[in-house]
């Protein structure tokens, strides 16, 4: 599904990306792609609007490493990463918004002074530039009474559902979709997200809530 190129109570969920290292011996190359990926992982989660240079399915992609893409559709998250080193793909792993509203507006937050250009050939009429960047996705509405807001950094996905009075929190259901297995690490609560080329780890859900400007947390757990 990948694209191709063409405040009152809140839950925090952090998804960190992790790849295997496939082989112990590095090349020149893999030690600089290595580089570059740290380089890209220590910034922020930049996310690029679909302005045609994507599938029409999708809404928003950003890139935690040089392997790693989020891509971001309206019912949910694709994580895909490039083929290893012996060229074998590896399945991309969905994060499904089970039952959420197809009509929710999908925005991009805190845009920064910077911009995506994409050129296709020598027909400026093709070219797609000048396209805004932003530091976050929300999904306003993902749910009733229910926004999602996505950011990151350090290679980590940050999602953060926020709650507003009298919405069901319920009503937030996550289906992963393509992993070889899903288990739950019983000493930190991470859920634990395997496929054959890597581990994706979704950090214990962090939940507070705000009365009076005192903020106190609200036990939650997968």
């Amino acid at each position: 599904m990948m694209g191709k190129v063409k405040p009152v109570w809140c839950l925090v969920l952090s998804i960190l990306l992790v790849i295997c290292a496939l082989s112990a011996a590095a090349s020149a190359e893999e030690e600089n792609r290595t580089a570059e990926g740290a380089t890209i992982a220590s910034m922020p989660l930049l996310f690029i609007p679909n302005e045609g240079q994507y599938d029409d399915n999708v809404s928003f992609q950003g890139q935690s490493s040089p392997e790693q893409v989020i891509t971001v559709f309206e019912n949910g998250i694709e994580f895909s990463q490039s083929p290893d080193s012996n060229g074998t793909a590896i399945e991309p792993v969905f994060m499904l918004l089970e039952g959420a509203n197809k009509d929710a507006k999908i925005i991009g937050l805190n845009q920064i002074n910077g911009t995506a250009n994409y050129y296709y050939g020598d027909d400026p009429s093709a070219w797609i530039t000048g396209i805004n960047l932003s530091l976050g996705v929300q999904y306003a509405e993902i749910y009733p009474g229910i926004d999602l807001n996505l950011s990151g950094k350090d290679g980590i996905l940050k999602s953060e559902f926020t709650v507003l009075p009298g919405a069901d929190p319920a009503a937030i259901i996550l289906q992963y979709q393509g992993q070889d297995s899903l288990s739950l690490n019983e000493t930190t609560g991470d859920l634990i997200i395997q496929t054959a080329g890597r581990e994706i780890r979704d950090e214990a859900p962090f939940a507070y809530q705000d009365i009076n400007g005192t903020r106190q947390t609200v036990d939650c757990s997968y």
